[in-house]
């Protein structure tokens, strides 16, 4: 009975260290990255390029020190996606070239919601 409730207790420990490092890492850094994604887009709007690559180097800086710590917990192709797609974002702001931007920072927003959404703890994603 004792190697039961031992299984039963880890299993719940382990659910809710899954669920806080969820919430209080993955999520919030996936908001803050849409949120500066959202940021370029409106400079972009603004025809400030100086402002919008600003704040992609402040990304690609972050970006650089969470995706080694991002490794060891999510699928490694996600995180390739990112890189490409934010080394693609950095080029097509160099050139100035508004509809690649604007298609590039679409598909980050995109890739950082998928990392949110599998990462969650639903019953979808247990099954």
């Amino acid at each position: 009975m004792k190697p039961f409730i031992i299984a039963i207790i880890s299993a719940i420990i382990i659910i809710f260290s899954w669920n806080y490092i969820y919430h209080h890492y993955i999520d919030d850094n996936c908001t803050e990255f849409i949120n500066s994604l959202e940021y370029i887009s409106v400079n972009i709007d603004k025809n400030s390029w100086k402002n919008a690559s600003a704040e992609l180097i402040k990304i690609d800086k972050k970006w650089d020190n969470i995706r080694y710590k991002w490794s060891v917990l999510l699928d490694h192709h996600e995180i390739d996606n990112i890189d490409v797609a934010m080394a693609k974002l950095t080029k097509n702001i160099e050139l100035k070239n508004t509809p690649l931007s604007y298609q590039q920072i679409q598909s980050l927003k995109e890739f950082f919601k998928l990392i949110s959404e599998n990462e969650k703890l639903t019953l979808t994603n247990i099954l």
